[in-house]
């Protein structure tokens, strides 16, 4: 019985596996931006309102305390740049990191956190595929065992002449040489 695991081992182990995961990752991350930059809208800093709430009069509708020891606090503004928020993913699931930006909400926090085990996981797979791509075929290998064997006669031939040249320079600069197998000095 066949199931979707044995189709999704076809797809990764088959010749087009890195365009897949690699579409599938691009795909992800850009569908996690279009998140990012929604969980880390205000609406009470958008520029057009379709109502007024009071909330949005308050302190901390612009200044956000960050909830850390320090007490730090920022001052909120909406990036509505979908390239930033691309960067900021890629950033995220690729484990770089940078900094530059970091979620303030809780959505963000959840959509950082989702991206950063998406690319974990989609870069152990393009992984497997770079190595399912780069594994020897059945014919290859005994093309490569044939090479091997040529590179090692190659060695040996090459060793023994070293081995035969060191040994009668020893014996040449010893002053010895052979007669019916007694070593005397000349």
């Amino acid at each position: 019985h066949l199931d979707s695991a044995f189709a999704f081992k076809v797809i990764l182990n088959g010749p087009w596996a890195t365009c897949f995961v690699g579409v599938v990752w691009v795909f992800s991350m850009v569908i996690m931006s279009f998140w990012w930059r929604a969980a880390e809208v205000s609406m009470c800093l958008q520029e057009v309102h379709m109502f007024q709430d009071v909330r949005c009069f308050e302190r901390n509708a612009k200044i956000w305390d960050m909830g850390d020891v320090t007490g730090s606090e920022i001052e909120k503004f909406n990036d509505t740049y979908l390239w930033n928020a691309l960067w900021v993913i890629w950033c995220t699931s690729s484990s770089v990191g940078y900094g530059d930006f970091t979620p303030t909400t809780h959505a963000g926090r959840t959509v950082a956190g989702t991206t950063a085990f998406v690319g974990c996981i989609a870069a152990a797979l393009l992984t497997a595929a770079f190595h399912s791509l780069l594994a020897w075929s059945p014919d290859e290998i005994p093309a490569m065992m044939i090479l091997q064997r040529e590179r090692s006669k190659r060695t040996l031939a090459t060793l023994a002449s070293s081995y035969i040249g060191k040994w009668y320079r020893r014996k040449r600069a010893l002053g010895l040489h052979w007669k019916h197998g007694d070593r005397t000095a000349r």
